[in-house]
Parts: C-alpha cells; structure tokens; sequence
C-alpha cells in the first residue's frame, strides 16, 4: 500500500458493480460481484491480529502452549476480556485515508477501557481490497504492562504508541499531512478509567506517532470539519498543540 498525493483517489473497479441498497462482501474468500478472492492473510482484519504472530506473542507459559496445540486462538497480555475484536466492536471507529493507497483506505485503531489493551493499527486498501497491519502497537511488555494498575501519565505506551481508548468519533483524517488524528488519551485501561485529553497524531507515511499536551479538559467529541477555511483554523490549533506552544480548551462550535 503506497501513499498518494492526488486530490481526489482513484474509484476502485468494483465500484460501478455496486447496487444502491444493497450489501456486497468485496473481499474475504468468496467475495460477491464476480471478484476474485483477496490473497490469504489479507482476507478479514483478524488476520493481523498481532497475538497470531508467533513472533510477537510467543507461548511462555506450559498453558498456552497447550492451548495453542488444542488449536484454540491464543492469548497475549495485551488481550483484555474481549481481544482484538474490540478494534471494531467495542464503541470504535475509523476513518477514510484518501490519501493512503490508491483508491484511499478505512484505518481503524483502538480498544477501550477493559475490553482490549493492543495499541495496533490497520488499514483496508479499497483498491487491493487487503487489509494489512500499519504497526503492531506495544506487544513486548509483561502482563503487569497491560490493563488496571498499569499507569502511563503521559497515556504513552514505552514504544511511543498511544493507549487504545474507546475513539468513538473523536478520530479524524487530515488529508493535507495524512495523519490520523485521535482527540483523546488514556493514562490506564481497565474497568474504571477515564478519558485523558491528550490528542496523537498516526502519520501514514511514516507509519509513526506524535503526541501533544494534556489539555485543561476534553470538551466534546470531534465532529466533522466542513469547508477549508474553517478545516485550515482547526488543523492550525492542532499543530500548536502538538507543538505544546499553546494549550486550548476544546469547545464545540
């Protein structure tokens, strides 16, 4: 998957087979509308989740090697009570990166509270139709790095990557530096936490992250910017807080 810097991406292929009002899978192993399967590996999200890398998750324990053997999903300390599944199921969500591939693509990133603790990013390609993993996120810290009494007051993890929060929609897409944007923080997962307002930034060029300062408060969730003007403003305060030159306190407009 390669960036690009065109205004407006390319319409996938199968994008004219599509009928308004109804639902097409358009990849997996049997995708509707004459396509050809995508490749093994790229098929479903759940073929990244970085816990089925052996690399990165190995069985240290005489349990999960038998686990593994029985030929059940592993375990990683970064799984929380529901597991990678929470990218998408626990009160998440994700953005359109036009500018990331050719026909643009769906990033997803986070977990929230005690549901899933990976701070792993991944990305469907609409032109490849694959999903592939940006970054695997913190996955080489002990159990007592993950969840309830883990503390970052930062809300960064060692690697630099943030805490998955519940990003509901205070994520969004900057089209001009092709960034995505999430508008809060947490300084510890587990089953009674609270936001922290801290934004990140996740350049998808770079495939790295940035970080600001913690705000007086976090006001409200991100809307949609509409129009360039007011897009531009925005962006600018953004930067500034990136930058930790000012502190804003985040209000709805």
């Amino acid at each position: 998957m390669t960036a690009t810097t065109s205004a407006y991406p390319k319409l996938p292929d199968w994008a004219a087979r599509l009928e308004p009002g109804r639902w097409r899978r358009i990849s997996g192993d049997r995708p509707d509308l004459g396509l050809p399967a995508t490749a093994p590996g790229t098929r479903f999200l759940a073929d990244n989740d970085p816990a089925r890398d052996a690399r990165l998750n190995p069985a240290k324990t005489v349990t999960e090697r038998l686990r593994r053997l029985a030929g059940r999903a592993p375990h990683a300390p970064w799984r929380g009570t529901v597991g990678f599944a929470a990218i998408t199921e626990a009160w998440n969500s994700a953005v359109y990166a036009h500018r990331h591939g050719v026909s643009g693509a769906m990033v997803v990133f986070g977990g929230g509270h005690n549901d899933y603790f990976g701070s792993d990013v991944h990305a469907f390609d609409l032109a490849t139709r694959e999903w592939r993993c940006l970054s695997h996120g913190y996955v080489d810290g002990p159990p007592s790095a993950y969840g309830a009494g883990a503390v970052y007051p930062t809300s960064v993890y060692p690697d630099n990557s943030p805490l998955p929060p519940h990003t509901y929609d205070y994520v969004q897409y900057d089209d001009q530096a092709n960034n995505l944007i999430l508008l809060k923080g947490q300084t510890e997962l587990g089953p009674n936490v609270k936001a922290a307002p801290i934004p990140h930034l996740f350049n998808l060029d770079t495939l790295s992250w940035q970080h600001g300062r913690r705000l007086q408060q976090l006001g409200c969730q991100a809307a949609p910017i509409v129009g360039s003007l007011r897009r531009r403003r925005w962006w600018q305060r953004i930067c500034r807080l990136l930058s930790g030159r000012h502190e804003y306190r985040w209000q709805c407009r």
